[in-house]
């Protein structure tokens, strides 16, 4: 009976199968040939894509794309979905498969080639504002990922090595770890094994995002290494050899090198500001900001923390902002200014998924114990510091 009922439904699943099968040649055959190629090449997107990815991938004239991918909506072969920035149309799941063998290989070699090369392209003007901290730059980069994934994963090592640093460094908002870690020297030695350059930009990008994440990991000799061999060697961008440095110089003030330190920091900020190179004046406040903390100077943390604050809301470039917010709610402390307090890292928590729950445990901290009644918080805050002390217990 059980084989029997098992046969039943394998005969039952291969009739649903055929029957979207002949669902989809039915509709299939009813598209215009221009729609019909637009449907095929649209399989080589993944988690979707935008009206300027279609205008560089899909082979069809610039004119009728607006026609053609309103007609695939209209016919429920393609999804429209709104988005901050603009429509973006996503490929039903079994349209897809379909689809994509009405591909000859010649077309689909082709069609893949155009979006490694689009969505190359579209990285590299974006991953500038990624880098100097615009919220909107990364979320844009994040909305990509699964595109950039298969460039990163079908394209040559070049192509490969390209996606996967625009990918972490969108992600870099929210940490990196040894997954990043690995993957990242995979496909530097897959670079440099096709014959990349050491002296290359992308050589260098990718080094420093290892060297970061050397130090997430707690390996900071390794870090240290990283970031002097790109401080030092000859022919290294400028961007790159400033972000090294200052990572350098804050690698150093852990060591308590710190007056070393900051004869360093405040020549890569001289530099970085001349220079108008956004990320790097803001690594070296941030390592300013570290220098003082070691020295206890809550008076400088302000200082360097509030112009961290202040560049970053004048340009926009507010991924950095929690980590202002968290030095200047670490000098509140010290102060018992409760407002400040409140103030700081309840905004780098709502502002920053990695840091909030960093920011709830610092708040506990500040809120709990002994200073609860020497603060004299009303009741609403002490139930919220609980709730965060309970978050930090867990952790």
């Amino acid at each position: 009976e059980m084989l029997r009922r098992l046969q039943d439904q394998s005969s039952l699943i291969h009739g649903q199968a055929n029957g979207m099968s002949a669902v989809f040649q039915w509709s299939w055959s009813q598209l215009k040939a221009v729609e019909a190629q637009a449907l095929a090449e649209s399989t080589v997107f993944r988690g979707g894509f935008d009206r300027l990815a279609a205008s560089a991938v899909l082979n069809i004239a610039e004119d009728t794309i607006d026609e053609v991918l309103a007609s695939l909506v209209n016919q429920s072969l393609l999804r429209r979905m709104a988005s901050e920035d603009g429509p973006r149309f996503v490929l039903y799941d079994t349209v897809r498969q379909h689809a994509r063998h009405h591909l000859s290989e010649e077309q689909g070699a082709s069609v893949r080639a155009r979006h490694v090369a689009h969505y190359l392209a579209w990285g590299a003007n974006l991953v500038g504002d990624v880098v100097c901290g615009h919220p909107e730059a990364a979320r844009r980069m994040l909305r990509e990922r699964d595109n950039l994934l298969r460039v990163a994963g079908a394209g040559a090592a070049e192509a490969r090595l390209a996606a996967t640093i625009y990918i972490t460094q969108a992600e870099s908002v929210r940490g990196l770890g040894q997954a990043e870690l690995d993957l990242l020297r995979t496909r530097l030695t897959d670079f440099q094994a096709s014959g990349g350059a050491q002296g290359s930009v992308l050589y260098q990008q990718a080094q420093l995002l290892i060297g970061r994440i050397f130090h997430v990991l707690g390996r900071r000799s390794d870090a240290d290494t990283v970031f002097q061999r790109l401080a030092e060697a000859p022919g290294t961008n400028e961007r790159i050899s400033l972000r090294a440095r200052a990572s350098a110089a804050g690698l150093r003030i852990l060591r308590g090198e710190l007056d070393a330190a900051e004869s360093e920091c405040f020549s890569i900020l001289k530099e970085a500001t001349a220079r108008g190179l956004s990320d790097c004046e803001y690594a070296a406040l941030e390592s300013l900001c570290l220098l003082n903390r070691a020295r206890s100077d809550h008076t400088r943390i302000v200082e360097h923390a509030q112009q961290l604050f202040d560049l970053t809301e004048a340009r926009g470039h507010t991924l950095w902002q929690p980590l202002a917010h968290m030095y200047l709610g670490t000098s509140a402390v010290w102060e018992n200014d409760l407002d400040a307090i409140r103030e700081h890292f309840s905004a780098a928590a709502e502002q920053d998924e990695m840091m909030g729950a960093t920011s709830r445990i610092a708040l506990a901290r500040a809120f709990g114990g002994n200073s609860l009644a020497q603060l004299a918080l009303d009741e609403s805050t002490l139930d919220e510091a609980n709730r965060w002390l309970d978050d930090a217990e867990t952790l």
